[in-house]
């Protein structure tokens, strides 16, 4: 599959932090930032929500693996110190980007499995060492049953 290529801006976020696994389990990561955001932060049509993956899951121990559930939030945001809700800034670049529906929550490990062995060596593509993402364009949870998600993956 050919990717979209796109450069992602920098982008401000509030998020929670998951250590382990990278699957279903961020799930409780999603839930204590959507609880806080839905009396903190002005969700519109231009909110992201995303996934941020910072290690390689083939070279580090899954309990070591860390995964962040973020929205974007304005840059004047400011968050309590003392709160378990973080804000960071990520990192700007070139990213492949693969549209995907998404039906089981089983599909997301195949998608990046195949992404990483077949359709960026075909693209003649070499990623980097800037965050992974999945990007959700509809909520994971909705009645249809079907998320569409951008798997989006840093590029030189």
């Amino acid at each position: 599959m050919k990717p979209d290529i796109q450069v992602i801006p920098a982008l401000k976020v509030v998020y929670v932090r998951h250590f382990g696994e990278y699957g279903p389990e961020i799930k409780n990561a999603w839930e204590k930032l959507m609880s806080w955001a839905k009396e903190n932060v002005n969700i519109d049509a231009s909110t992201m929500f995303l996934v941020a993956y910072w290690d390689d899951p083939k070279s580090t121990l899954p309990e070591k693996c860390r995964s962040d559930a973020c929205i974007t939030v304005p840059e004047d945001l400011k968050i309590p110190e003392n709160s378990d809700i973080k804000t960071q800034s990520l990192p700007t670049g070139k990213y492949a980007m693969f549209l995907k529906s998404i039906y089981k929550t089983d599909e997301y490990q195949k998608i990046w499995e195949k992404l990483c062995s077949e359709d960026i060596p075909n693209n003649n593509l070499k990623w980097d060492n800037r965050p992974w993402y999945e990007i959700y364009h509809n909520c994971p949870y909705n009645i249809l049953k079907r998320t569409i998600v951008d798997f989006c993956i840093p590029i030189e």
